[in-house]
C-alpha cells in the first residue's frame, strides 16, 4: 500500500524533477551541474507556481475570516464558559457560514509542498551526477553529493548552506505573513526549523536546490506585495524560452525546421499577449466571453473519465501488452520477481499522473481553468489512442530496461506524421467546443466509459498472459536466480565446426586499443598464452590516423582509404567514404558466397545515433547493434551495485509508454533525453558483449562465414566503480609490468586487459567446440591513444606515437604454436590483406573497380583529425589535413629518427 501510494502521489512529482534535470544537462550542457540544479528548481517552481498562488489566494481568505470572526471569538471567551460557550461559538459559526475544520485552508501550500519537497529530496540525494561532482568557489571545493562541513568546531561539522537555506526562508516568512495571527508566523518559523533540522547533513546539490526554492518564493512573495507579479511571471518565462531556443539552437545536427519551430513558439509566446490587448482586443473579448459561457457548464464528467480512460490506456494497456510479449524476460529483475509489478507500479504511476494531480487542480480553481483542463484531458487521450495506433514506430527488440536495439527508428518518417497528429488535436478541440450541448456531453462521456471497460478488459487479459506464465516458470526462475546465472542469450555468432570443411574468418575491432599492451597483459595473465596460441602479435604497427574518423577508413577498407585517398575524392560526402569503407570486406566476401555477419559497425553514416541505412542495400548481411543490448543482463550477473535493474525497468517502462502516446515527431527528443545512463556509451555498455561472447556463439553454420565485430570496450578514459565483481584490476598487479604515470594511462591499460582476456576465454571456448583450426582471427584497432607507454618514452612528443601505434594480431587457419612477435612495418589497413590471403576472393574493389595494393615503400602520412566528432563533419567532404597536420613516418616506429613533422 505504501508503495502504491508513493507512486500514486509523489512519484509523478518526481518524475518531472528527473525529466527537468535531464533535459537540463542534456540540451544546456555548458551551464554545469549548478546550472542545472538552479534550472531545475526554476521549472518545478514556475510548473508549482499556479497551484502556490492559488493556495496563497486561499490562505489570504481564511486569514481575512479567522481576523474578522476573532474579536466575536474573544467576546464570547470572556463572557461564556463550559458548555454555554460552545454552543456561542457554534452559533457564530453557523451564522458566518464557517466551520472550524476550514482552519486547515490556511496550511495548504505547506500540504502542497511536502510532496514536492519529498520527490526532490529522493531524486536529488540519489542523483548519480551530483554525487560525483564539485563546485570550485575558489576559496571553497564542495562536493554536491556530501554536506558542505565548511567549519568545524570539535567534532561538530557547521554546515552553512543549510544555515544559509534558513535565513532565506525565514526572511520570506517575514514578508508573506505581515499581518499574520501568531498561530500561523509560530507555524512558518517552526517549519523553517524543520527544514533547518532535515537538511542539516544533506548533499550540498540538494541544499542548493532548496536555496533556490527559497529564493523563489521571497521573490514571489515580493512581486505579489508589489502588486507586479503577473508581469514578472511573464518577463521570466519568456527568459526562459529563450534560453531553451539558443540551447536547441546551438544543438550538433538539429533541422532547420526544429529551430524554426521554437524560435517561432517563443515569438508567439511574446506577441500573443500583446496583440490581444491591442490588434485583437474586441475579438480576444468575444472569444473570452464565449469560453466563459462553455465553462460554466460542468465538464466534470468529461475531465474523469478522459483522465481515466489515459489513466488506463498509458498505465495498464501499454504496459501489459509489452510485457506480456516476453514475461520471462521481465521476470526476477533485481529484488522484482514478477514482473506484473512493472505493470502494476505504471498504473499506480499514470493514475497519479493522469487523474490524482489533474483532479486536485480541476478542484482548486475555477470554471474557466476547470474547462481548459477537461480540454486538455480529452484531446491527450484521443490524440494518444491514435499515435499508438495510427502513428506508430516500429520498435523492433526493446530491451529489459526499455532501450531500443537501433534508434533510427525515429528517423525518416512521413511528414503525415508530423501533420495528422496536429490536425486531430485541432479537430478534438473543436468537437470539444460542442460539447456544451448536455446531451453530446452525454454522448461522448459514454463513449470513453466504454473505451476504459475495452481498455480494463484488454489489461486483464494481457496481465493474465504475464501472471501465468511467470507462475509456470516461476520455480525454474528464482532457482535460476539464487544461483546468480544469467538469462540464456541468443546466438549472434554462427560458426562452423572443424569437420564441416567449412572455414571462418573473424575481424575483431577494438576501438582505441593499445598494442603496446599485449606482451604485459599476455605476462600478467599467463595462461593467455596458451589462449592465444597461433597468433602473431604485430608489434610494429601504425594506424593513418589518431581518430576513429581519419584511422578508421583503412583499417576498414585498405590503404584506398588513407585520409589523403580520401580527399582526393573532393565531390563525395565524407560519410559515404566512410560507409564504403565499412562495407568493401563485407562485399568481397558477401561476392565469395560466404556467410557475412557485421556487428556494431564504427561510426555508421557519421551519425550520432544508430543508423544502419548504409547496410540495407545488402539485406543478405546479418548487421546489428550490440552496444547496450546486454547491459542489463551484465549488471544482474555482476552484482553491480547502484544500478538496480528493475528500478531502471520501473522507471522506464513507463517512459516508453509516454514515448509511445506522444506526438510522433518528439519521440526522439524525450527518448534521448530520458533513457537511462546505463544505455549510454558506458564501459559494460560495450564489454557486456564481449563478457557474453561465448553464450552469444553458436557452431551450427553450414556455410563458410565472414564475421566483423566492432567493441568500444578498450574505449573509456575513466575508471568506473561499478565494473562488477572481479573486473577492477589493482595497481598493485600493474605496476611491476606498466610504468603508468597517471590515472589516465591505468584505465587504458585495465580495459584493454578486461577485453584480451575476454576474447581469450572465447578462444578456449572455440578449441573446445572444434572450431579454432578452421577460424582465421584478426584483433585490431583504428588507433591508439596518447598515453605514457614505455616504447616512447624518450620521444620529444611521447604522445604522437602512442596516438598513431595500432593493435594488430593475427591468427590464420590450422596455426598453432606459442605467440609470435613480428616486427616487420604494419598498418591497420593491412587488415583486408590478412582477412582474404589464400582465399578465393577478388583483388578488386568492388566500389572503385580498383586493385588493391600495399602502399608502404618510403613515407606513410598519419594525420591528427582536426575535427574527431563524426557529427560535425557530417556534411564535409575532405578532412583538414593541414591545420593540425600529421606525422611522415617509415620502418622503425619506435625509432624517433623515423618520424618526421608534416606542417
Amino acid at each position: 500500500m505504501g508503495t502504491f501510494l508513493y507512486d500514486l502521489i509523489i512519484s509523478p512529482i518526481e518524475t518531472v524533477v528527473e525529466w527537468s534535470f535531464l533535459f537540463v544537462t542534456d540540451k544546456m550542457p555548458f551551464i554545469g551541474v549548478l546550472g542545472a540544479v538552479v534550472g531545475v528548481s526554476l521549472i518545478i517552481n514556475f510548473l508549482a507556481l499556479p497551484l502556490y498562488i492559488v493556495a496563497d489566494s486561499i490562505k489570504d481568505r481564511e486569514r481575512g475570516v479567522q481576523l474578522k470572526l476573532q474579536k466575536q471569538a474573544d467576546r464570547i471567551k470572556s463572557a461564556f464558559k463550559g458548555d454555554e460557550r460552545f454552543m456561542m461559538m457554534q452559533a457564530m459559526y453557523a451564522e458566518n457560514h464557517y466551520h472550524p475544520v476550514y482552519s486547515l485552508r490556511s496550511s495548504l501550500s505547506i500540504l502542497i509542498e511536502i510532496p514536492f519537497f519529498i520527490a526532490a529530496y529522493r531524486y536529488l540525494s540519489h542523483n548519480e551526477i551530483l554525487q560525483s561532482a564539485n563546485l570550485n568557489l575558489g576559496f571553497l571545493t564542495l562536493n554536491l553529493g556530501q554536506p558542505d562541513h565548511v567549519f568545524k568546531i570539535g567534532s561538530f561539522f557547521i554546515n552553512i548552506l543549510p544555515i544559509t537555506m534558513t535565513l532565506i526562508n525565514v526572511v520570506s516568512s517575514m514578508i508573506y505573513s505581515r499581518g499574520a495571527p501568531r498561530k500561523e508566523l509560530v507555524q512558518l518559523y517552526g517549519l523553517s526549523l524543520v527544514f533547518l533540522a532535515l537538511l542539516y547533513n544533506s548533499p550540498s546539490g540538494l541544499v542548493i536546490y532548496w536555496i533556490c526554492n527559497n529564493l523563489f518564493s521571497l521573490a514571489k512573495n515580493i512581486f505579489q506585495k508589489s502588486g507586479y507579479g503577473s508581469k514578472v511571471v511573464y518577463g521570466i518565462f519568456a527568459l526562459m524560452l529563450l534560453l531553451v531556443c539558443l540551447a536547441i539552437s546551438f544543438q550538433k545536427r538539429v533541422a532547420a525546421v526544429n529551430i524554426m519551430v521554437v524560435w517561432s513558439a517563443l515569438i508567439l509566446f511574446l506577441l500573443v499577449p500583446l496583440l490581444c490587448k491591442t490588434v485583437l482586443k474586441k475579438q480576444f473579448l468575444a472569444l473570452s466571453n464565449k469560453i466563459d459561457e462553455c465553462a460554466r457548464k460542468s465538464y466534470w464528467s468529461i475531465f474523469i473519465t478522459s483522465a481515466l480512460a489515459l489513466a488506463l490506456f498509458m498505465g495498464f494497456l501499454l504496459p501489459s501488452s509489452v510485457i506480456a510479449t516476453s514475461p520471462i524476460e521481465f521476470s526476477c529483475l533485481g529484488q522484482t520477481d514478477s514482473p506484473f509489478n512493472y505493470v502494476s507500479g505504471c498504473l499506480a504511476f499514470f493514475l497519479g499522473f493522469c487523474v490524482f494531480w489533474p483532479a486536485a487542480i480541476y478542484k482548486m480553481f475555477g470554471n474557466r481553468v476547470k474547462y481548459f483542463l477537461s480540454l486538455i484531458l480529452f484531446i491527450l487521450f484521443v490524440s494518444a489512442l491514435a499515435n499508438v495506433y495510427l502513428f506508430e514506430y516500429e520498435y523492433g527488440n526493446i530491451s529489459q530496461i526499455f532501450a531500443f536495439e537501433n534508434d533510427g527508428i525515429f528517423r525518416n518518417k512521413s511528414i503525415l506524421y508530423a501533420i495528422l497528429p496536429l490536425l486531430l488535436a485541432l479537430f478534438c478541440a473543436g468537437l470539444f467546443f460542442l460539447l456544451k450541448n448536455q446531451r453530446l456531453r452525454s454522448f461522448v462521456v459514454s463513449a470513453i466509459v466504454i473505451v476504459c471497460i475495452a481498455e480494463g478488459a484488454l489489461g486483464l487479459y494481457k496481465s493474465k498472459i504475464i501472471i501465468s506464465t511467470y507462475n509456470a516458470n516461476k520455480e525454474n526462475l528464482l532457482a535460476a536466480k539464487n544461483d546468480g546465472k544469467p538469462k540464456k542469450l541468443e546466438p549472434v555468432f554462427h560458426l562452423a565446426k572443424e569437420d564441416s570443411g567449412k572455414k571462418n574468418v573473424v575481424v575483431i575491432f577494438l576501438d582505441r586499443g593499445i598494442n603496446s599492451f599485449i606482451p604485459k597483459i599476455l605476462t600478467q595473465y599467463s595462461d593467455l598464452q596458451k589462449s592465444f596460441e597461433g597468433f602473431t602479435w604485430f608489434k610494429n604497427s601504425l594506424s593513418f590516423g589518431d581518430f576513429t574518423t581519419t584511422g578508421g577508413p583503412a583499417m576498414l577498407g585498405g590503404y584506398e582509404y588513407s585520409p589523403e585517398e580520401i580527399n582526393a575524392r573532393k565531390d563525395e560526402l565524407l560519410r559515404e567514404k566512410h560507409n564504403e569503407a565499412s562495407l568493401v570486406m563485407p562485399k568481397l566476401f558477401l561476392d565469395a558466397g560466404w556467410k557475412v555477419t557485421i556487428t556494431d559497425p564504427p561510426l555508421p553514416n557519421y551519425s550520432d545515433k544508430t543508423d544502419l541505412s548504409a547496410f540495407k542495400k545488402y539485406p543478405e548481411m546479418n548487421v546489428s547493434e550490440l552496444a547496450g543490448k546486454y547491459s542489463a543482463n551484465y549488471i544482474a550477473a555482476m552484482n553491480i551495485k547502484g544500478r538496480e535493474i528493475d528500478r531502471i525497468c520501473k522507471k522506464q517502462s513507463r517512459n516508453f509508454c509516454i514515448i509511445q502516446a506522444m506526438y510522433p515527431k518528439a519521440r526522439m527528443y524525450f527518448y534521448n533525453v530520458v533513457k537511462d545512463p546505463v544505455n549510454e556509451t558506458t564501459f559494460e555498455n560495450h564489454y557486456a558483449s564481449l563478457y557474453f561472447f561465448n553464450e552469444l556463439t553458436d557452431f551450427d553454420s553450414a556455410d563458410n562465414n565472414y564475421l566483423f565485430i566492432e567493441n568500444d570496450g578498450t574505449h573509456p578514459d575513466a575508471d568506473s566503480p561499478d565494473w562488477g565483481e572481479n573486473c577492477f584490476i589493482s595497481e598493485e598487479e600493474i605496476k611491476p609490468l606498466y610504468d603508468y604515470k597517471d590515472s589516465k594511462d591505468l584505465v587504458h591499460y585495465r580495459v584493454n586487459a578486461l577485453c584480451i582476456k575476454a576474447i581469450g576465454k572465447w578462444l578456449d571456448y572455440l578449441k573446445d567446440n572444434h572450431a579454432y583450426d578452421n577460424t582465421r582471427i584478426i584483433v585490431v584497432s583504428d588507433h591508439g591513444r596518447g598515453i605514457h607507454l614505455e616504447e616512447f618514452k624518450n620521444f620529444a612528443d611521447y604522445e604522437a606515437p602512442a596516438f598513431f601505434s595500432a593493435m594488430l594480431m593475427f591468427k590464420d587457419f590450422d596455426q598453432r604454436g606459442s605467440v609470435k612477435t613480428d616486427e616487420n612495418f604494419m598498418m591497420n589497413a593491412d587488415t583486408i590483406f590478412l582477412a582474404k590471403k589464400g582465399l578465393d576472393l577478388s583483388n578488386i574493389n568492388p566500389f572503385t573497380g580498383r586493385e588493391f595494393t600495399q602502399k608502404k615503400d618510403g613515407e606513410v602520412h598519419a594525420y591528427y583529425s582536426v575535427q574527431h566528432n563524426q557529427t560535425k563533419i557530417y556534411n564535409n567532404k575532405t578532412f583538414d589535413l593541414d591545420s593540425k597536420g600529421g606525422w611522415a613516418v617509415k620502418e622503425n616506429i619506435f625509432d624517433e629518427n623515423n618520424w618526421r613533422r608534416l606542417k
